[in-house]
């Protein structure tokens, strides 16, 4: 199995433009896993849908997350463990309105970097100093050049 992370670049004038204010470019990242896509949404929380279906629409750049199939696997059983947790508004607004890192009172509310991050670290392709919490789309796209 394929673990990537998909960063998607455009905005529109809805709740990606807002999110977009807070966390910088790119302003949404969703995993893949072969040819499912896990993502945490605004007003979807945590969900799956179809790789094809996800990326058809906006500007999207792909990096490959280089872990071990163990870890790999490891990444994917948590992705799916969280499908229908709650989207971390908290923790959004935390970080617009104070320009802060939300702390562990949402620890199991996600929003697409925290949960991403979370993966990552789990399948052990990135040793962080920071909790899941700490990055955004911006800092994992760095952390993942071409």
């Amino acid at each position: 199995m394929k673990f990537q992370l998909a960063f998607r670049f455009d905005v529109s004038m809805n709740a990606s433009f807002v999110i977009s204010r807070v966390t910088g470019s790119p302003y949404h990242v969703a995993m893949l896993f072969d040819d499912e896509c896990i993502e945490a949404v605004a007003g979807a929380g945590v969900r799956s849908i179809g790789r094809a279906e996800r990326l058809e629409v906006g500007d999207w750049k792909i990096r490959t997350v280089n872990a071990t199939p163990d870890g790999v696997a490891a990444a994917y059983a948590f992705a799916r463990s969280q499908i229908g947790k709650r989207y971390d508004y908290p923790g959004v607004l935390y970080a617009w309105a104070l320009g802060r890192i939300a702390g562990e009172g949402f620890a199991w509310w996600w929003y697409c970097s925290k949960i991403a991050a979370r993966c990552v670290i789990i399948s052990g392709a990135y040793s962080a100093r920071h909790r899941a919490a700490y990055f955004t789309p911006a800092r994992l796209f760095r952390i993942f050049p071409e």
